[in-house]
C-alpha cells in the first residue's frame, strides 16, 4: 500500500479513534462526578436522619435521670424538683427543649384532697386548667415544670383534656415505654410553632408488670418534656452547612403533617404541585422515634451543586476533539 492512499486510510480512522476516545473519557468523567454527588447526598442524607433521631432522643437522658430520681426518693417535692432541674445546663445539654415536668393521674373522686395536697407544697394558688373541657373522670395533671420562667403557662394543665396529648400519655403508661406525641402547639411556645410531648412513666417498685391494668395500679407519675421542634431541629440543618435542604414531617391519621422546613421554601411554593423542581437531587427516609411514625424529606441546595458544578468533562471531549 502506498504512503498516499495508507495516509488516507489513517487520517479518517485516527479522526474517529480519537474522537470517540474524547467522548469516551468526557461521558465517563461526567458519570463519575454524577455519581460523586449522589453518594455525598446520600451521605448528608443520611447524616440528617441520624442527627434527627439523635436530637430527639436526646431529651430522654434528662427524663431517665428524674425518673431515677423519684423512683430512689419516694417523693420528691417542690423545692427539690426545682433544684435537680436548675442543676442542668438546659440550654447545651437539651437544645430546644423548655424544661422537665411531673404529671400525675388525678382521679375525679379524689380531686378535692389532690388540689389540698398540691397546694401545702408551696403553690396555694395552684388550680387544673383544660385545653379543651369536658367531663375526664381521670386527669393528668402538670404538678411540676421547670424552669417555671419557660414554662408558667404549662402548670396545672390537665395534658389529657386534649386528644394528641392524652393519646400518647396513656400508650406511655399501658406500655411502660417512653412515647412522643403527634405535633402539638405548646402553650407555653408564644409562637405556637408545631412541638413535642415527651412522656416518661414512672412506676412504684415492685415486681415485673405484664399487663397495663398493673402499670395504672402502679403508676406514680409521668416524667416529660415539651420540645419545640424548631428550635431543637435548627442545629441539624447547621451540621449541612447550609447546602441540604430538609423537612421533617409526621403521619398523622393517614396524612403527613409538616414539623420543620429548614429553609421554608414549602411556604413560599404554596399551590405549586411541584416544590423540588428545579432541585437536582431528592430523596424521603421514613423514620420512627418513641412510637411516632416522620418522613424525613431532603433534596439539594444551590450550595450543594455548584460544588459538582464542573466543565471539566466537556474541556476533555473538546480536546481531544
Amino acid at each position: 500500500m502506498s504512503r498516499r492512499h495508507l495516509s488516507a486510510w489513517l487520517t479518517p480512522l485516527i479522526a474517529v479513534v480519537g474522537t470517540g476516545l474524547s467522548l469516551g473519557v468526557g461521558l465517563w468523567m461526567q458519570r463519575e462526578q454524577a455519581a460523586a454527588a449522589q453518594a455525598e447526598f446520600e451521605r448528608l442524607g443520611e447524616r440528617i436522619r441520624s442527627e434527627v433521631e439523635r436530637q430527639l432522643t436526646l431529651p430522654l437522658y434528662g427524663l431517665n435521670g428524674l425518673r431515677g430520681l423519684h423512683v430512689a426518693s419516694g417523693t420528691v417535692d417542690r423545692r427539690e424538683f426545682r433544684e435537680w432541674v436548675l442543676s442542668r445546663d438546659m440550654g447545651t445539654e437539651f437544645p430546644g427543649v423548655r424544661g422537665f415536668g411531673r404529671i400525675e393521674p388525678v382521679e375525679a373522686a379524689a380531686r378535692g384532697a389532690w388540689l389540698a395536697k398540691v397546694r401545702a407544697d408551696g403553690a396555694p394558688d395552684f388550680r387544673i386548667r383544660e385545653l379543651t373541657p369536658g367531663p375526664f373522670e381521670r386527669q393528668y395533671v402538670i404538678r411540676y415544670v421547670e424552669p417555671a420562667e419557660q414554662n408558667g403557662p404549662a402548670v396545672g394543665l390537665d395534658v389529657g383534656s386534649e386528644p394528641r396529648r392524652r393519646s400518647a400519655i396513656e400508650r406511655a403508661i399501658d406500655t411502660g415505654a417512653v412515647t412522643l406525641t403527634e405535633p402539638v402547639a405548646l402553650v407555653q411556645d408564644g409562637r405556637q410553632s408545631p412541638g413535642f410531648l415527651l412522656f416518661a412513666p414512672m412506676y412504684r417498685p415492685g415486681p415485673p408488670m405484664a399487663t397495663a391494668a398493673e402499670r395504672r395500679q402502679r403508676l406514680l407519675g409521668v416524667a416529660y418534656a415539651p420540645i419545640v421542634a424548631g428550635e431543637l431541629l435548627e442545629r441539624v440543618s447547621r451540621s449541612v452547612e447550609g447546602r441540604i435542604d430538609y423537612e421533617l414531617h409526621a403521619a398523622v391519621g393517614g396524612r403527613d403533617e409538616l414539623v420543620y422546613d429548614s429553609d421554608g421554601h414549602l411556604a413560599r411554593a404554596a399551590g405549586d404541585g411541584q416544590p423540588y423542581d428545579g432541585r437536582a437531587f431528592y430523596a424521603e427516609r421514613q423514620l420512627q422515634v418513641h412510637g411516632l411514625s416522620l418522613r424525613l424529606r431532603t433534596s439539594s441546595l444551590p450550595a450543594f451543586e455548584a460544588t459538582f458544578r464542573s466543565a471539566a468533562h466537556g474541556l476533555v471531549m473538546l480536546a481531544g476533539l
